[in-house]
């Protein structure tokens, strides 16, 4: 996959991604060559986790959702 994807217009702001974005990750990631017979969401999750910058992320829900987990375990 191009590490361009999110310079993409459809996909420069995550929460206006219309279908389910797991959906769309899924169709992205088999594009790649990947999960060809499925999108294995737990193994995504943790790969994805181990590789995120959370400070970096522009998406308004995540940026709520890492604010409210720090704000939860301080």
């Amino acid at each position: 996959m191009s590490p361009r994807v999110p310079d993409k217009a459809a996909y420069r702001n995550p929460d206006a991604i219309a279908d389910s974005t797991w959906e769309v990750l899924e169709q992205l990631l088999k594009q790649a060559g990947y999960f060809q017979s499925g999108l294995r969401k737990a193994e995504v999750a943790r790969e994805m986790g181990r590789n995120i910058d959370c400070q970096a992320k522009g998406s308004g829900n995540f940026r709520v959702f890492r604010d409210a987990l720090i704000e939860a375990v301080a």
